[in-house]
């Protein structure tokens, strides 16, 4: 932004912005159209007495000490005034310029006059509050500023476009370095003149406010984005750039997303926020701060008009995990968003715990690409492949956040991160299954015995799957005169999933029936018929050792299982399951 608030008392600067240079305009660029000649026949305009007052023209235009006077005292003449209402109250907006600086767009300056008071009274009712305002004159010069911030703040002499100073003639003075106010229809004139306003109603306001630029320059940008919110991101640009390694209190203008996030909770919040503020350790608390860098890095920071926060965060530092480690906390300079992003290799189940860290310190973890910030999972389990986190950590004192034990299951372990591979069903398994009661094709108090043939379970890494019945052949004597002779042939086709230590399978569309080849033996002779029947539903828990994939049955609602996660329903319910065993014969372990 190019405009300036110069305050009686020492500004403590910023020692960001001039240093990498980016709010700077070079006074060339602001010389370009600044001598503009009286229209032929304009009417005369009121004279304000004031400029013929010892020392008053050179008050605003402000020089260091020592340095020649550039304005000596000469009538002025008053350009437009303009009301500023807001609530019950009013202030008057004068614009002038001395009779030796003719201006020759005194229309446009009108009709932008006009437009400003109204939406700089807009916005000081959308405060609430009554935030106090006294009259403001606005006086338009010839020059460039003769005042800059110099190396800490930003601006050269010659940069600054506009700056605020409090008076002792009960007004709030503002200069402004005459330039084009014609640009994308007058909102630079507009953004930089509601920034100077606020200066104003920070000093009738806040007279106790710290002089730090974090308060006293984001704030007003804060106000001029709620005036023209569609105006230049530069700053916000430049918060994104600095923000991981500079402290919100040390980026002076670009602090402004901290007071857009504050805003979008009301903009009451911000001034209720100025009202008691000091120092940034009393004002912005871990929590506080915590919760800040969540809305970052999360894009749910908002314009004061709705819209997103035009923010694009650095690319964050990068981590690989793959086995048991520390992760250490990296360097974390109080009041900076440190953003990180931990990769858990696929394959593998990690168990996490932070170690106790700075009181002040905040971590905040989100999977990625599209997940929502919360506490550091206990578990993560790469069955689905690598799985990445943003972790995002600030502190307001110290200069590290928690250091993280990961522990990967060693590969003895019981507990597998992933059943995705091709499985045999054991024959001890299978033979438990098939002679349960009420399992043959006729149900009662037959008694089933499984002879040959098997199943295989493939699972595989796109989680697609199937259960295939490979000519599993059983009979079954209901009684002296019955006997069933059974070879079950087909698959069961499905999606998968790995949720909370359970296997879930998806039914898929299409005929996902097993073909059931029967040969009854009666006393009246030998039928032959073939049926059809439902597969068996997987929604086990799981886990794996030396031996292979065991899955244990879980008692299922009527329904299915419902996945935590997504909300499916996963299997159909059946009254005849039991627990299964396989061993791998195919895929990666």
């Amino acid at each position: 932004m190019i405009a300036r608030f110069i305050t009686r008392q020492p500004l403590r600067r910023s020692t960001i912005l001039s240093a990498r240079g980016h709010v700077m305009i070079r006074s060339a660029l602001l010389a370009i159209g600044f001598l503009f000649c009286l229209l032929p026949q304009t009417a005369r305009s009121q004279e304000w007495r004031n400029c013929m007052e010892p020392g008053y023209l050179a008050f605003f235009d402000y020089t260091d000490p020592g340095d020649p006077v550039r304005i000596e005292p000469q009538p002025c003449e008053v350009i437009t005034t303009a009301n500023i209402r807001w609530g019950t109250r009013s202030a008057t907006l004068r614009a002038i310029h001395p009779t030796s600086m003719p201006i020759n767009n005194r229309e446009a300056i009108k009709r932008h006059i006009d437009q400003a008071a109204a939406a700089i009274g807009n916005s000081l009712e959308r405060l609430e509050g009554n935030p106090n305002l006294g009259d403001i004159t606005l006086l338009f010069t010839s020059y460039v500023s003769a005042e800059g911030d110099g190396p800490n703040g930003g601006f050269h002499k010659g940069d600054t476009r506009a700056l605020t100073r409090p008076s002792p003639w009960s007004e709030c003075a503002v200069t402004y370095y005459k330039d084009t106010l014609d640009d994308s229809g007058g909102n630079r004139f507009l953004f930089n003149l509601s920034h100077e306003v606020f200066h104003c109603v920070q000093y009738a306001t806040w007279p106790g406010m710290p002089r730090d630029g974090w308060l006293v320059e984001a704030t007003p940008n804060y106000f001029a984005y709620m005036v023209v919110p569609g105006y230049d991101p530069r700053y916000i640009t430049t918060f994104d750039r600095d923000i991981p390694s500079f402290p919100i209190n040390r980026l002076t203008y670009a602090a402004v997303p901290f007071y857009l996030w504050l805003g979008h909770y009301g903009p009451p919040r911000v001034k209720a926020f100025l009202d008691n503020t000091r120092t940034i350790l009393d004002a912005v608390s871990p929590d506080m701060l915590g919760e800040f860098a969540k809305a970052y890095f999360g894009k749910t920071i908002r314009m004061p008009d709705g819209r997103p926060m035009p923010s694009y965060p650095v690319a964050p530092a990068t981590r690989t995990v793959n086995g048991s480690t520390r992760v250490a906390s990296p360097v974390v300079e109080p009041y900076t968003l440190k953003s990180e992003l931990i990769t858990f290799v696929r394959g593998n189940v990690y168990e996490l715990s932070q170690l106790a860290g700075p009181a002040d310190s905040r971590t905040a973890w989100r999977l990625e690409p599209d997940g929502a910030f919360g506490e550091m999972p206990a578990t993560v389990s790469t069955c689905d492949g690598d799985k990445q986190f943003l972790v995002v950590r600030t502190t307001t004192t110290s200069k590290k956040a928690s250091d993280i034990n990961v522990t990967a299951q060693p590969a003895s372990s019981n507990v597998c991160a992933c059943p995705a591979g091709t499985w045999q069903e054991t024959t001890a398994s299978a033979k438990r299954y098939f002679e349960q009661k009420g399992l043959g094709i006729y149900a009662g108090s037959e008694s089933t015995k499984y002879i040959s043939g098997g199943r295989v379970l493939t699972l595989n890494p796109d989680h697609t799957g199937s259960l295939s019945y490979n000519n599993v052949e059983t009979v079954t004597t209901g009684s002296s005169d019955l006997t069933v002779h059974q070879v079950k042939t087909g698959e069961s086709r499905f999606t998968w999933r790995v949720a909370n230590g359970k296997l879930l399978t998806f039914i898929t569309g299409g005929n996902n029936l097993i073909t059931l080849n029967n040969q009854l033996t009666t006393p009246n002779g030998t039928i032959y018929e073939t049926k059809t029947a439902i597969a068996q539903s997987i929604g086990h828990e799981f886990v794996c050792d030396a031996t292979g994939l065991h899955l244990r049955q879980i008692a299922r609602p009527t329904g299915g299982i419902v996945d935590p996660r997504t909300g499916q329903v996963f299997g159909s319910p059946t009254t005849f399951n039991t627990n299964m065993d396989f061993v791998r014969i195919g895929g990666t372990p």
